[in-house]
């Protein structure tokens, strides 16, 4: 009940949305309403993705160290699909970015001492965000031709995963706590 409550308070403030809608446009704006939400995907529907963005390379370097044997032959050009995923999900960004607004997301990490995670996506951090994923996808791409059958490859792309993460992390971090920790 909290969380709902916070984000329709969060639809309100900082998207203007309405909290009921008109009768009449339900029916006009359902297919879109249905499209943005499952595929449009800000964090005010899916509350996570902000979060699993930034994260994605953590996640992903710590499953290369069982799995990396895979990705030293053919299944490489498979770990190109994170930074372009990353790269197009951040691109519906755009359209809220460039209306003035603003995106916010926070978690409680540790509330007893007030520490959150907060995100927020700006014009700069979005700027800076889709560098990082589509220069990241382009480096995946190279990397995947260039070093075929490497000994090492596994290691350079988990390596590559957590600067990426950790490169995400600075630019979407919104207080100097979360900033450091991923320095």
């Amino acid at each position: 009940a909290v969380a709902q409550n916070t984000q329709r308070h969060l639809k309100r403030v900082f998207f203007a949305i309405p909290e009921r809608s008109n009768p009449k446009n339900i029916r006009k704006n359902a297919g879109k309403q249905l499209f943005f939400y499952y595929f449009g995907g800000h964090s005010q529907q899916n509350p996570l993705k902000m979060l699993f963005t930034v994260l994605s390379g953590l996640i992903t370097s710590g499953l290369l160290i069982p799995f990396g044997k895979y990705f030293r032959t053919k299944w490489c050009a498979v770990l190109i699909l994170l930074p372009l995923s990353i790269f197009c999900y951040l691109l519906g960004y755009i359209p809220t970015v460039r209306s003035g607004n603003v995106a916010y997301e926070f978690y409680q990490w540790v509330p007893s001492l007030n520490i959150n995670l907060d995100l927020k996506i700006d014009g700069l951090s979005l700027l800076f965000a889709l560098l990082i994923s589509g220069i990241g996808s382009l480096i995946f791409l190279y990397a995947s031709a260039y070093l075929k059958g490497h000994q090492y490859l596994d290691r350079f792309y988990a390596y590559l995963c957590l600067f990426m993460a950790s490169m995400l992390g600075i630019v979407l971090s919104n207080n100097i706590l979360l900033m450091f920790i991923f320095w």
